[in-house]
């Protein structure tokens, strides 16, 4: 049986893709996907970071959110992936069980559309 939460992102993830698809994006191509965090924490954030870059993604800098947040920190985590494939999400489905693990929030992922 599937996991409600794992379809859910699988759900997302058809979502993003149709609007990619409809933008004119080529979704057999490889992507530079970043995915979004937000926490409260900067040691959970620079746990998740550890954790992540052991795992092989690119891991940017921790920010501060600008303005009053309930989750002031922010973290990209980067891989490469087709949009139309299993292996986004499997990623995606990593990357929720990593905010889950870490305590903060799985923010969704984005890339660039080349024109």
């Amino acid at each position: 049986m599937t996991d409600p939460a794992d379809h859910l992102l699988r759900t997302r993830n058809r979502q993003v893709r149709r609007v990619m698809f409809e933008w004119g994006a080529d979704l057999a191509k490889m992507h530079e996907i970043e995915h979004f965090f937000l926490m409260s924490d900067r040691r959970r954030a620079e746990a998740l970071a550890q954790a992540a870059q052991a795992l092989g993604y690119q891991v940017g800098e921790i920010h501060e959110q600008e303005g009053d947040h309930e989750t002031p920190l922010s973290l990209v985590i980067t891989t490469k992936a087709c949009p139309d494939s299993d292996e986004l999400d499997q990623q995606t489905i990593r990357m929720a069980q990593l905010a889950t693990e870490y305590e903060c929030t799985y923010d969704g992922w984005g890339t660039l559309i080349d024109e």
